[in-house]
């Protein structure tokens, strides 16, 4: 959806290839890398040494101090993401962000409220319909909840930043033509994105690489990482609001195994929700946000006339 006289879709950056456009050379997706582990293996390491100095060692048992370290070490990836843009690429770490090279906070927020009308009422369909389990807080209950009102948003921005933003760009500037870039950067960070979460069965690698698909499509479409930051958090919200409504939230941390039917379910309901926030975009965003366009040396190439 673009205003009058804007670039058509053949002559704009699609999200993926925005590094590429600004300019980057050869090795500058390289370099990126090394600045992203070496600043995110730091991150890591110090927060290993802060828990060795404080004398703090959670168990396995202890789920809201897992979930903290969980929640920080995740955090982590948002500074090592935006330093490998501004040290790697040399250019603005807000190129990660959006096309705009900002975030933009107003269309994050209305997507994340798009959302949740999606994902809300299916929420009570699944804790009261689908998969009922009673509600249960007897246990430790205040402090998830607190986290996951302030920390989740922190965690998925830095899966985002680091898988549908870092990882996508650099594939995405691998290649000259747009419709190979788009592709191999939505494929290859999905499946990154699926296979770090650890030991899992089949169907819950199904779900995991079908929602990295549905993030990165929508990054692609909507030119920036605000849609699915938002998407997101609120899939990890809903699931974590289950878990600590139901006493569940160590099966949660730790999940390797669903059934087929709830891994297709899951990616029914949040392909819905996608589908809703990018029917919200066009309606009141695109007109407001007409992709920048591609300098003359760097444009994709042409496909040819049928």
């Amino acid at each position: 959806m673009n205003r009058p006289g804007a670039p058509t879709l053949s002559e704009s950056v699609s999200y993926p290839q925005w590094q590429r456009a600004q300019g980057s050379r050869w090795w500058n997706p390289w370099l990126a890398l090394l600045v992203f582990g070496l600043f995110y293996g730091g991150t890591l390491y110090g927060l290993r040494l802060l828990i060795d100095w404080s004398g703090w060692a959670p168990g396995m048992d202890a789920m809201p101090q897992m979930l903290l370290l969980l929640n920080l070490s995740l955090i982590g990836l948002i500074p090592a993401s935006l330093l490998a843009v501004r040290l790697g690429f040399l250019h603005p770490a807000g190129s990660l962000l959006s096309l705009w090279q900002r975030m933009r906070w107003g269309w994050l927020l209305r997507a994340w409220a798009v959302g949740w009308l999606a994902m809300g009422p299916l929420l009570l369909l699944d804790l009261f319909l689908v998969a009922p389990h009673p509600i249960n807080l007897r246990s430790e209950w205040f402090w998830p909840l607190l986290m996951m009102v302030l920390l989740t948003p922190l965690q998925c921005a830095g899966e985002e930043m680091a898988f549908r933003g870092l990882a996508a760009q650099i594939v995405g500037s691998w290649w000259r033509r747009r419709g190979v870039a788009v592709a191999m950067s939505l494929l290859i960070p999905s499946l990154l994105f699926a296979m770090v979460h650890g030991p899992q069965d089949g169907p819950l690698f199904l779900a995991r690489f079908g929602l990295g698909l549905l993030f990165g499509w929508l990054s692609w479409r909507t030119g920036g990482l605000e849609a699915a930051i938002a998407l997101h958090t609120l899939n990890n919200q809903t699931a974590f609001l289950d878990a600590i409504l139901t006493n569940r939230l160590r099966e949660a941390l730790f999940m390797t195994q669903v059934e087929w039917v709830t891994a297709i379910v899951q990616l029914l309901l949040v392909g819905l929700a996608a589908w809703l926030i990018l029917r919200a975009y066009h309606q009141r965003e695109a007109a407001r946000w007409t992709p920048p366009r591609w300098p003359d040396h760097l444009r994709p190439a042409a496909r040819p006339a049928p």
